[in-house]
């Protein structure tokens, strides 16, 4: 099953060409589940974040990644544990989540955007999320543009896990905060997490 390996060093527009092509010859998603509600989330292994020298990112599909309600549904949908506790030893929120665009909606300027906002003081708190590009002033290679047609029967879909504290600079306190992600100008489900620390 092909999907996005990862939304990080150039976003997903390189690879429109690409996807086209096996998107028409036939399913670069798997079908949906009418599961729509995830089991206590596990946190993931540190190296990788450390390695990378940023947030914890990747784009695996889970057990604990959210479903699709329906093979029809489009958009963004996000999940995270309602609460989490914030330590030395756990200092992640992992936000899972997964996206399903028709090819037409897919957004031009596609990366993914976490956002956090304090309930009680309204201060947002927003990042982007992915490996950093190690090379930001080089332009992307020029690719071959789809056929329009072909594009409206596109379905772009993959899924993302993110390190919401990392990504955003959520402050080490306690809180409660309401989140969403952001691919483009499409936003995702809006979901709230209650955040204590040891």
């Amino acid at each position: 099953m092909l999907r996005f390996t990862q939304i990080c060093l150039r976003g997903i527009r390189p690879v429109l060409g690409m996807l086209a092509a096996c998107l028409v010859l036939g399913g670069c998603h798997s079908a949906p589940s009418a599961k729509t509600s995830s089991p206590p989330m596990n946190a993931p292994d540190l190296a990788g974040a450390s390695l990378l020298n940023s947030p914890f990112y990747n784009t695996d599909e889970l057990p604990e990644s959210p479903k699709p309600p329906n093979p029809q549904w489009r958009g963004v949908l996000i999940d995270a544990p309602a609460q989490a506790v914030l330590s030395l030893k756990q200092p992640m929120i992992i936000l899972r989540g997964t996206y399903r665009i028709q090819g037409t909606n897919y957004p031009a300027n596609d990366r993914l955007r976490l956002v956090a906002v304090d309930a009680a003081t309204k201060q947002e708190y927003a990042g982007t999320a992915g490996q950093r590009d190690p090379s930001p002033d080089v332009p992307p290679p020029k690719t071959e543009e789809p056929d329009p047609e072909v594009v409206k029967r596109m379905v772009f879909s993959g899924f993302f896990n993110a390190d919401l504290v990392a990504t955003v600079k959520l402050p080490r306190a306690a809180g409660l905060y309401r989140v969403r992600a952001e691919l483009g100008n499409l936003k995702s489900n809006e979901i709230t997490i209650q955040v204590a620390v040891q």
